[in-house]
């Protein structure tokens, strides 16, 4: 390959074209994964993910769609992947929704957060016919579930700032079954 700029030539390097080179787009100055909520904001460390939320990721390179979306075209419809791609959030397994090409270069893939992470930074990891992401990225996750000492199938949650509350639920204890946390 030889790249020209204002008539000089580079010199020449050899490149290997790759089918898949995937990696997870990473924000800011952290180790953070480009993710987001349901209602799209952003999983950050003030609004962690929670487990068996389902989160939108975003990455590139992980290959070709089905149906195919010609190189060169706007992509105006969202198509899956024309391969599976294999996930795991902090070393458990999880399941994947969607994993498609939405935007020119630009990979949505909506996963579950597995129910058994602890609080803290998780670790992700996608691999597309054997070709694995990038160590290191992760995302934010809060198991704000405790069990009750009560009755060890309800959950005790304190309810934070979710837009989709009212401002009267906002704040106050809810109570659910069954319990994700173990």
């Amino acid at each position: 390959m030889v790249v020209t700029a204002a008539d000089q030539p580079s010199n020449s390097i050899t490149a290997q074209k790759q089918s898949f080179s995937p990696a997870f787009f990473i924000g800011g100055n952290t180790a953070y994964a480009a993710a987001q909520h349901a209602d799209y904001s952003l999983v950050s460390a003030a609004h962690p993910a929670q487990p068996g939320e389902t989160i939108m990721i975003y990455g590139t390179g992980f290959g070709p769609t089905n149906p195919a979306v010609p190189t060169g075209q706007l992509v105006t419809t969202a198509e899956p992947l024309a391969n599976s791609v294999q996930f795991s959030i902090g070393g458990v397994t999880a399941a994947s929704s969607f994993a498609g090409l939405v935007e020119a270069g630009v990979y949505q893939f909506n996963v579950t957060v597995p129910a058994a992470l602890p609080d803290g930074d998780a670790g992700l990891l996608a691999a597309i016919s054997s070709v694995q992401t990038q160590s290191g990225s992760s995302f934010p996750c809060s198991n704000e579930c405790k069990r009750w000492a009560g009755n060890p199938g309800v959950c005790i949650c304190f309810i934070r700032s979710y837009p989709l509350l009212s401002a009267v639920t906002r704040g106050q204890l809810a109570f659910f079954s069954p319990c994700y946390v173990t």
